[in-house]
């Protein structure tokens, strides 16, 4: 599996042959899950297929109002860049898949009152839209896809800081390992139900005067810099009675230094384990 992302001009579905309040029309669809309540929420996405040929694929991809998308459980891509319902922007993936079964999935969540500042949303939905014959065969709206409500993650509003919610970064994440769904990336573990399709991907630079949809773009920017870390110090671990540490303070005093060595984790194939209804809170250095 190989992954280029790119940035074109605009993608060819202008349909240029059909009439005028269809041009700029794609052949993919945005969906949705059909129960998955208010905002915020998480939802995952998967698609499985087989390939008889190693192939090409040409992907464009978007999310109301963020995806995170894998393959086979490898993270291959996110988005989207921040826009507006009129420029609504869309990251584009060239994927060469080898013989046999694949599984594209993707984490889209949806924060509502608890999203950054920045994030503008029309309704929450997901667009997957190969090129050429693949879109028939893989895309959102044409093809089958299921969903299911992550369970296991709580987005929580941070205190207010300087009279805003820390200058409107958005929500905490809290992820109750009990109930979240571990393995969801690669497609396994029970619940995935067929979608709702929505209204069609559509070319922003062609698009006008439609009823309220995500009026599409090319991405501008290259992608987020993302980089493993490999090492980091443990500064402080430190037992906790309370969730909220925000207005605890982090004293010497309070350092469990005989745990230090225990929390080494990044970078280390090791694990940890501190027993029931014991807290921890631990500080890392990346250096």
């Amino acid at each position: 599996m190989r992954v280029l992302i790119q940035s074109p001009p605009f993608i060819g579905f202008e349909r240029e042959n059909l009439s005028w309040h269809l041009r700029g029309l794609w052949p993919c669809k945005w969906i949705s899950g059909k129960d998955l309540g208010a905002a915020p929420f998480a939802a995952a996405y998967r698609k499985t297929f087989n390939i008889d040929y190693r192939i090409k694929i040409r992907v464009h991809v978007s999310a109301d109002e963020r995806y995170v998308l894998f393959l086979d459980g490898q993270k291959i891509g996110r988005g989207s860049e921040y826009g507006s319902v009129d420029n609504w922007y869309y990251e584009t993936y060239e994927i060469f898949l080898d013989k046999g079964k694949h599984t594209f999935v993707a984490l889209v969540w949806s924060l509502g009152d608890f999203a950054p500042h920045a994030q503008m949303s029309l309704r929450h939905g997901f667009i997957f839209a190969p090129e050429d014959s693949f879109a028939d065969d893989l895309g959102t709206g044409t093809s089958k896809w299921e969903y299911k409500k992550i369970d296991g993650i709580e987005f929580v509003q941070p205190p207010p800081g300087c009279g805003t919610r820390f200058w409107g970064i958005g929500a905490n994440i809290k992820v109750h390992a009990d109930k979240f769904p571990w393995g969801f990336e690669k497609g396994i573990g029970d619940g995935w139900e067929p979608v709702a399709s929505l209204h069609a991907g559509t070319n922003g630079y062609y698009r006008n005067g439609a009823m309220p949809s995500h009026l599409m773009k090319p991405a501008v920017l290259p992608p987020m810099i993302e980089k493993e870390i490999t090492s980091a110090v443990v500064r402080f671990v430190s037992n906790i009675e309370s969730e909220d540490i925000s207005q605890i303070q982090v004293n010497e005093i309070d350092n469990i230094v005989d745990e230090a060595a225990d929390w080494s984790l990044v970078g280390a194939a090791k694990s940890v384990t501190i027993g029931p209804r014991s807290s921890r809170r631990i500080i890392y250095d990346l250096e």
